[in-house]
Formats: structure tokens, sequence, C-alpha cells
């Protein structure tokens, strides 16, 4: 008996003594993973990263966007979609506004900013291909670019943008030279019909439809190229909209309205245009099919023109 009680003695003191062993061990690793993590954070750890030093000797404003504005003006319009004469009045509208402070040996300057925001606009190129292009920190690209976009919207938008009042959408909405039928938006067999949305009749290229509705695509079609031109216009300056954008909402809507008036910024300063290439819900209530009937008759009676039966 005194031996097996011994005996359990011992194999409990020798459990306990593994435990403390097990622990001081565990300690020990900790010690050592925390030692190795604060060791390399000391290491990774720059006032300014090795490749952003050298921004003022290698990045692409420094280089090829300087050297394109003095001796080549058609690789500087490639560069940033616009002349180095606009490219200079723009610095000029949005610099103060840009403008950093110079206390910093490293700050950028607004040709800089501007410079990368227009070649994100003009490439679609992602932040981080900017951010080696231009050597500037990820995160520094990403708030310069939404920051540039916003501003340029602010400075150029009441110079370049109609924008009339709730009187003067009246007035153009009766003139005499619009279309004497209710105002719609146009749209393709993406979006559902409502009465405020007119998309065209289901068939087209797997069966013949009817005369009217023939016609009424047709003439949706019409109006519908129009849009088409106009984006493609924007396209074919502002190569962004040809990737997709990864961006949040709020940088989309910033980009959007800055690519509009820069479009029409730079059309006011240049001769020649940028050429247009080619471009680029099933559900509906009773009311809109009304309504689609409606204009289905209309253009195929009073509001006909010659020519709609020879492309149907």
């Amino acid at each position: 008996m005194n031996q097996q009680l011994k005996r359990q003695l011992y194999l409990n003191d020798v459990k306990e003594y593994n435990n403390q062993m097990f622990k001081r061990q565990i300690c020990i690793i900790s010690c050592c993973v925390n030692l190795l993590e604060n060791h390399l954070k000391s290491e990774r750890r720059w006032r300014v990263r090795p490749m952003l030093k050298e921004r003022s000797n290698f990045s692409h404003f420094n280089t090829m966007l300087k050297e394109h504005q003095l001796s080549n003006s058609y690789l500087f319009f490639n560069f940033t979609r616009m002349s180095a004469s606009a490219f200079e009045e723009l610095l000029i509208i949005v610099g103060p506004s840009l403008q950093r402070s110079p206390s910093r040996p490293d700050v950028l300057c607004v040709g800089e900013i501007v410079g990368a925001t227009l070649r994100y606009l003009a490439t679609g190129e992602s932040m981080v291909d900017i951010m080696f292009n231009f050597r500037i920190g990820k995160s520094t690209v990403s708030k310069l670019i939404f920051d540039c976009c916003n501003i340029i919207w602010d400075k150029l938008k009441d110079d370049l943008l109609f924008n009339p009042t709730v009187d003067g959408w009246l007035k153009i909405s009766q003139d005499e030279n619009f279309t004497n039928i209710p105002y719609y938006i146009v749209a393709d067999e993406a979006f559902p019909l409502q009465t405020s949305i007119m998309r065209p009749y289901p068939g087209r290229g797997k069966s013949k439809l009817p005369i009217k509705e023939a016609i009424f695509n047709y003439r949706l079609s019409r109006a519908r190229r129009c849009i088409e031109n106009a984006f493609g216009i924007l396209v074919a300056r502002w190569r962004i909209y040809k990737r997709v954008i990864i961006a949040s909402e709020k940088t989309i809507n910033s980009i959007i309205k800055a690519t509009v008036v820069l479009h029409n910024f730079v059309k006011n300063k240049e001769t020649e245009s940028v050429p247009v290439g080619q471009m680029g819900s099933n559900f509906y209530d009773t009311d809109a099919k009304e309504v689609r009937l409606q204009l289905t008759d209309y253009f195929s009676g009073e509001g006909s023109i010659p020519f709609q039966y020879l492309n149907v």
C-alpha cells in the first residue's frame, strides 16, 4: 500500500514538473517571437522608402513628362491627353488648392499631383502602377487622385458646364425646336420598361417584328446612338472607362465628374477633335407598356420620318 502511494505521489510530481517546464517553454517562445517582430519592424521602418527617395530622378513626371513637354508635343498629348499649354493653364487654375506645405523635402509639387491624376484617367492604370511609375506611396496616390479630381471639378464646373435653373429647364422643354413628345430615358434591353424608361421591343435578330415595333426600335436606336457617340468621345480621350475601375463609389463619382469637365476644358483649348471609335430587366408594369404602345403608334403615324422604312 505504501509503495502504491509513493508511486502515485511520484507520478504527480513528474506531471507537475512537466507542466511547469511546458509553461516555461511557451513563455520563452513568445518572448523570442516578440523580439523577432520588434527587430523586423525596426528594420522595415523608414521615414521614406528608398524607392520614393529617387522620385526626383526616376519618376515619370521628372523624366518622360518634362522631356515630352519640352521636345515632343505629340507624346506629351498622348501622356496627359492635353497639350502642354493646356496642362500649364490647368496647373494655374487648380494649383493654389493643391499646393502642399513646402516644409518637407519630399513634398509633391502640383505638377506631379496633376500629372499622376491625368495619367491615371488617360490610361486606366491601377493605382499600384501609378505608385511605381510616379514613385508615390500607394495610400498617397489614392488620396491625391481623389482630392485632385474633386478640385478639378470644383474649379472648372461653373465655367464649362451648362447648368440652367428650374425655369431654364422648363423653357428648354417648351422650345419649339424640340420634339413634341414627352421626355424619356432611352435604355437598352438590360433595363426594365417603365413609364419614364423606354427599352426596345424584344426579338431583334430572332424573329420578324411587326412593322410598327420595328420602327419603334429603329427610332429608339437612333436616339441611343447620340448617347453612345457622346460617351464614345469621352472614352476616346479618357481610357479609364475601358477598364474596370477599382475604387470606392465616392472616388468613381469624382472621376466621372472630373473627366467630364476636363473633356470640355481640353475641347476649348485644342483645335483638333479626338476620333470617335465604335463604342461600345424584363419586368414592366401595364402603364409602361401602354406608354410604349402610344410611342409606337406615333412613330408610325404623325411622328414618322421619310427614311425610317428603309432601315427596318
